[in-house]
């Protein structure tokens, strides 16, 4: 018994089959059928890459992790129940990823200068 996985149609049309020679950013492990998924794997996999983030097993995360978002959007579309391990995978993928890095870091105002460091006074803020 083999299992195989076949690439859907919209990764076919979309030219996602093994690399995207742009970018050098691989295709998803797992078919998917969603544009949002499709969307979303593109938007993950370039910060990834750009990050300098985009190992083996993080290409894993990320597959399962749209794989997920795949799973969920097509249930809610077809009106059947979501199952929660959905939910769990889609949580634990997220967390592998760590995604919270990815954003831009938030510029530090300079620190506060001790005014009375001069005079002697000790403080807990640093003498400049």
């Amino acid at each position: 018994m083999s299992l195989e996985l076949y690439e859907s149609e919209a990764q076919i049309t979309k030219g996602r089959l093994d690399l995207n020679s742009a970018e050098q950013i691989p295709a998803c492990f797992f078919p998917l059928n969603t544009e949002q998924a499709l969307g979303e794997y593109d938007l993950l996999a370039r910060k990834l890459a750009d990050a300098g983030r985009l190992a083996l097993a993080t290409h894993r995360a990320l597959s399962s992790y749209v794989l997920q978002i795949d799973i969920v959007i097509k249930a809610k579309e077809a009106g059947k129940h979501i199952p929660a391990f959905s939910f769990a995978t889609l949580d634990k993928a997220r967390s592998q990823l760590k995604l919270e890095q990815l954003d831009d870091p938030v510029t530090r105002s300079a620190p506060l200068r001790n005014k009375f460091a001069g005079c002697g006074f000790s403080s807990r803020l640093r003498a400049v």
